[in-house]
C-alpha cells in the first residue's frame, strides 16, 4: 500500500485547541500537590518533562544527562518553567504549541577553568558558574528572512544574557524566581535534590517520588484524550494491515519490519509487535493452521496505542474458534464492568467469571488491566515499597486502559484479545474499532 492510500485512512489532524494546549492535567496536579503540602513538581525523566512542558528534546536520544527539565507550580501556572539546551530553543519557535511561560536556555559554563582554580566547590561564591553566551549565528537582514527564521531570531534575543551554565542551574534559577528557594517540591530523579543544593538551593525541600507523577498522569487531560484517540486508531489500523499481509513462512523480523513501515505511514512510531506468544512464533515462522497472537504497540506524539488479536492462516478449527470465543466473552464482560468507582480486580474478576460461567474455565488468561498513555504501562504502583507491585486502582473518568486477554498453549498456539478504551462518566468507550477478535488469512 502506498503512502497516499494510507493517508486516506489516517486520523485527521487534531483540532487546533487540543493540539496547542499543554498536556498536564492541571486540576489533578493541584489536588495531588495540595494533599502532600508540595509547592511544585520538577521533572527530569523525558516522559515527565514532555508531560509538563509539551517538549521532548532530541538531546535525550543522544544520551545527554538532564537534556531538559520542567516544572509546574501549584496555583501559579505563570511560574511554570522549561529548561532546555540553547541548541534546542529554535525548535520551540517551530511549533504553535502551549509551552511553559518561562523558558531558560542552558549552554555550558563559561568560566569552568576559574571555577576549578577556586577549588571547584559547589556553591562557591568566589567563582560562581556563569552560562556561556549562546552561539551568535550570522544573520542576513530581517527582510530576507523567512517567517520561521524571524521567529528563531526572536527566540535567540529572548535568551540572550540569561543563559544558564547547566540544566540544574537553570532549574535552580526558575525555582528561585518562583519564590521557592525554600519551598517543598517533588521530583522523579533522586539526583536532583543534592544537585539543586549544590547549585545554591540548600534550603529547598526535595522529595523524590516518581510514583506521584504516575498518579497524576493516570487520569488524562482533554488534549491527552485527543492524542490517545489518534494513537489507538493508528496502532490498530497498522497492526491489522500487517496481519492481513502475513503468509506462511514469514518470520518475526519480517513482521516487525512490516509493522514499523505501517506505523510510520500513519505518522506513528512502532514500539513493538509480538506474534505467536511471549517467545514469539513456536515454529520460528508462521505455519498454516496454527493460531498465533498479535500484540502491537506504537506511539503517536509519544502517546501509545495497544491492540491484540488472534490470527491464523487457513480455516480455523473448532478448537481455535472455541478459545477465541472464550476470550471474546471475557473481554466483553470486563468492558461492560468498566466504570468509575470500580477497581482493577473487579474488572479482572468480571472477565474470568464470565468465562467460567460460559464453560470456558480451561482457557487460561490473565485478564490483566493496565493504564496506557505516555508509557505502555502508564499507572502508579503501590506506594512505600522498594519494588514495584501493581496497585488495585479505582477507576476514574478519563483513564485510558486495556485489559489483556492472552491465551498461550504449548503445542497448540496462542490467542489474544485487547482493545484500548477510555473510562467515561458511566462506563467506557473504545478508542479504536472493537472488531472481530479473529483474523483469518
Amino acid at each position: 500500500m502506498n503512502a497516499a492510500a494510507v493517508g486516506d485512512r489516517c486520523s485527521p489532524m487534531l483540532p487546533v485547541d487540543s493540539e496547542r494546549r499543554r498536556l498536564v492535567n492541571f486540576e489533578r496536579a493541584e489536588s495531588l500537590l495540595a494533599a502532600r503540602g508540595l509547592d511544585a513538581l520538577v521533572a527530569a525523566q523525558p516522559v515527565n518533562v514532555y508531560y509538563l512542558s509539551n517538549f521532548w528534546t532530541v538531546l535525550q536520544k543522544m544520551g545527554f544527562e538532564f537534556p531538559a527539565l520542567a516544572m509546574t507550580v501549584r496555583g501559579r501556572p505563570e511560574r511554570d518553567a522549561l529548561v532546555a539546551s540553547a541548541a534546542q530553543i529554535w525548535r520551540l519557535a517551530n511549533d504553535d504549541l502551549d509551552f511553559p511561560p518561562n523558558v531558560i536556555a542552558c549552554t555550558g559554563p563559561a568560566n569552568w577553568r576559574e571555577w576549578l582554580d577556586a577549588g571547584g566547590r559547589p556553591g562557591s561564591s568566589t567563582a560562581a558558574l556563569v552560562g556561556a553566551a549562546a552561539t551568535p549565528w550570522p544573520s542576513r537582514p530581517e527582510p530576507q528572512l523567512s517567517s520561521l527564521e524571524r521567529a528563531w531570531a526572536r527566540a535567540s534575543q529572548r535568551i540572550a544574557g540569561r543563559e544558564a551554565p547547566t540544566a540544574i542551574h537553570g532549574m535552580a534559577r526558575a525555582l528561585s524566581e518562583a519564590g521557592l528557594a525554600r519551598g517543598r517540591v517533588a521530583t522523579d530523579d533522586p539526583r536532583l535534590g543534592p544537585l539543586l543544593a549544590q547549585a545554591g538551593l540548600d534550603g529547598l525541600h526535595v522529595e523524590c517520588d516518581p510514583n506521584l507523577f504516575r498518579r497524576l498522569r493516570v487520569v488524562k487531560s482533554a488534549p491527552e484524550v485527543a492524542l490517545m484517540r489518534i494513537a489507538a486508531r493508528n496502532n490498530a489500523d497498522a497492526a491489522i494491515e500487517v496481519a492481513r499481509g502475513i503468509e506462511p513462512g514469514m518470520t518475526m523480523p519480517e513482521i516487525e519490519s512490516a509493522f514499523g513501515v505501517q506505523s510510520a505511514l500513519r505518522g506513528s512510531e512502532a514500539v513493538f509487535i509480538v506474534a505467536g506468544g511471549t517467545g514469539y512464533l513456536p515454529q520460528g515462522r508462521v505455519v498454516r493452521g496454527q493460531p498465533f497472537l498479535i500484540d502491537a504497540v506504537s506511539r503517536y506524539r509519544y502517546y501509545h496505542g495497544d491492540f491484540g488479536r488472534t490470527a491464523i492462516v487457513g480455516e480455523p478449527d473448532a478448537d481455535t474458534r472455541r478459545r477465541v470465543e472464550a476470550l471474546r466473552i471475557g473481554w466483553r464482560a470486563s468492558f461492560e464492568a468498566l466504570r468509575p468507582g470500580r477497581r482493577y480486580e473487579e474488572i479482572r474478576a468480571a472477565g474470568l467469571d464470565a468465562m467460567r460461567r460460559s464453560g470456558h474455565a480451561d482457557v487460561v488468561t490473565v485478564a490483566h488491566p493496565h493504564s496506557v498513555g505516555l508509557q505502555h504501562t502508564d499507572e502508579p504502583f503501590r506506594d512505600g515499597l522498594p519494588f514495584d507491585v501493581k496497585d488495585d486502582l479505582v477507576l476514574e473518568e478519563n483513564m485510558t486502559l486495556t485489559v489483556d486477554f492472552p491465551h498461550i498453549e504449548l503445542g497448540w498456539g496462542a490467542a489474544h484479545l485487547e482493545d484500548l478504551v477510555r473510562v467515561t462518566r458511566d462506563g467506557a468507550e473504545p478508542l479504536a474499532a472493537m472488531d472481530d477478535p479473529l483474523i483469518v488469512l
